[in-house]
């Protein structure tokens, strides 16, 4: 959902960080949340219940104005609606 309560259609498949982070050899109890950082370095933190959860945190491809391919973060919690990181170029493990 956006800010004004408008429904916002994804029409890109990703995956989730709960599946990510094991795939990558690493285990619930080596982090306790997650950072996104974007190209212009704006940062997201994902915290490790909302990684459990499963369903709420997602990346995706997305393409940018300049036709290069992107990856972008986002949130389908509802909390926050402008809670993403668009052209995410980093993303780390916080103790």
């Amino acid at each position: 959902m956006k800010g004004k309560g408008q429904e916002k259609k994804i029409a890109e498949k990703g995956v989730t960080f709960s599946d990510v982070l094991p795939a990558a050899g690493f285990n619930k109890g080596d982090y306790s949340s997650v950072r996104a950082v974007s190209f212009d370095e704006y940062t997201a933190r994902i915290s490790t219940e909302e990684i459990d959860y499963g369903k709420a945190a997602f990346q995706i491809k997305d393409p940018a104005c300049d036709g290069r391919e992107t990856s972008r973060l986002i949130f389908f919690d509802g909390s926050n609606s402008k809670r993403q990181v668009k052209d995410v170029v980093r993303i780390g493990l916080e103790k």
